[in-house]
């Protein structure tokens, strides 16, 4: 069986928008399956950032990430979850029986 765990965590991020940088912080769910040795992101969102920041399409950067993100009548969304892929995914979807079977 594997082990896991699941964390909601704050990072330091940086919002991108032409040639702006914007300090600001994600929250953003980690999990760790220890057994195997690895942890990735599964989801995150804007926690907080400036609040004068104009509506429109943004690029968020933290812990090596990337994905996007847009603010609409002030509010945060991120556009479609490619969440955080640094790297190839190392499961899949093809694996997932064979992870919850382990």
């Amino acid at each position: 069986m594997v082990r896991s765990t699941r964390d909601v965590v704050l990072l330091q991020g940086v919002l991108k928008q032409l040639r702006r940088e914007i300090p600001c912080t994600v929250r953003a769910v980690k999990v760790c399956l220890w057994t195997l040795g690895i942890s990735e992101f599964v989801s995150a969102e804007i926690a907080e950032a400036p609040s004068e920041l104009p509506d429109g399409n943004y690029q968020v950067g933290f812990e090596g990430r990337s994905m996007k993100v847009q603010k609409i009548a002030g509010h945060w969304d991120h556009l479609r979850y490619s969440c955080c892929q640094s790297r190839p995914d190392p499961f899949p979807p093809d694996w997932w029986p064979a992870l919850r079977d382990a």
